[in-house]
């Protein structure tokens, strides 16, 4: 993580706080249970590190500014307001200044939120009977059809959505259940692999921080890297988007398998009304209009 100035949003991971917290929002979390999943999605539970500290701030901001900030996390970043180091990181005094301007204003709106007292519509958790190696088929833009193999779970926003792989993408129809079958996942083009240049040091530290497991190849963890992990969430029961799925029938296993959610990066997730753009995010050199 990196900061490039002395706001409160002038870091990573304030920005990945920010980012994950309008997201979250829109799918109905709020409060206690918001502030939960922004901070373990962008890994700062703890407010015992520089980041944690920084993600505490800005998640604390968002939530007085919605009226809706938790007695446990105010009171967390009081405390962190308080404390000299976050200003003391700044080389120059003018930065010093600054910061320490931002944490005082900040202090005075924290002291004087109301408590979050309202009672919310709890957001829709959704539980997918779908299996691990089943096969779905959805419609996109322009009468094509993507295919996607489900390899996991995905529990981050409480519930169980299905956690899938492309296998095919931007095609005229659903194949015949013989060549789908036949089709692996697929990999994203061009992109540069972390850590070739050592790949014996680069294994031996996932495998010690439990990211691949003993006896892992350089082969593993580039499947991993390159083909992308998609989470993809149903937002209500009657979500229409959701219900243009179809089940192919087809249960295949995946040729590689899914180690745990750190290979799932931050913002991978797509609801299924946005599906399509994220496969063209991942495939496409275009971006294309989707009434077009």
């Amino acid at each position: 993580m990196g900061t490039w100035g002395p706001g409160l949003y002038q870091s990573d991971v304030a920005a990945d706080v920010r980012g994950v917290y309008r997201d979250c929002k829109k799918l109905g979390f709020s409060g206690g249970d918001l502030a939960d999943i922004v901070l373990g999605t962008v890994g700062a539970g703890s407010a015992d590190t520089e980041d944690g500290q920084l993600a505490h701030l800005a998640l604390a901001d968002l939530l007085c500014k919605d009226g809706m900030l938790p007695k446990a996390l105010r009171q967390t970043a009081l405390r962190i307001i308080k404390s000299p180091e976050l200003p003391a990181r700044f080389e120059d005094q003018a930065s010093q200044k600054k910061h320490r301007k931002m944490l005082d204003e900040l202090d005075a709106k924290l002291s004087a939120a109301p408590p979050d007292t309202a009672k919310r519509k709890p957001p829709f958790i959704e539980h997918c009977d779908f299996e691990i190696g089943e096969v779905l088929a959805y419609p996109l833009p322009k009468d094509r059809w993507a295919l996607l193999r489900v390899i996991a779970y995905f529990t981050r926003f409480r519930g169980k959505s299905p956690l899938c792989e492309p296998l095919a993408w931007n095609i005229a129809a659903i194949p015949p259940a013989a060549k789908i079958k036949r089709l692996r996942f697929m990999r994203q083009k061009g992109i540069p692999i972390l850590g070739e240049l050592k790949k014996d040091e680069m294994l031996k530290g996932l495998i010690e921080y439990k990211r691949l497991p003993a006896g892992a190849t350089w082969k593993d963890y580039v499947d991993q890297y390159v083909a992308p992990h998609i989470p993809i969430i149903r937002v209500s029961e009657r979500d229409p988007h959701f219900h243009k799925v179809v089940r192919t029938g087809i249960n295949t296993p995946s040729e590689r398998p899914f180690y745990n959610d750190w290979w799932v990066a931050t913002n991978a997730w797509a609801t299924w009304k946005d599906l399509w753009m994220r496969l063209e995010g991942y495939f496409s050199d275009e971006v294309s209009d989707p009434k077009g």
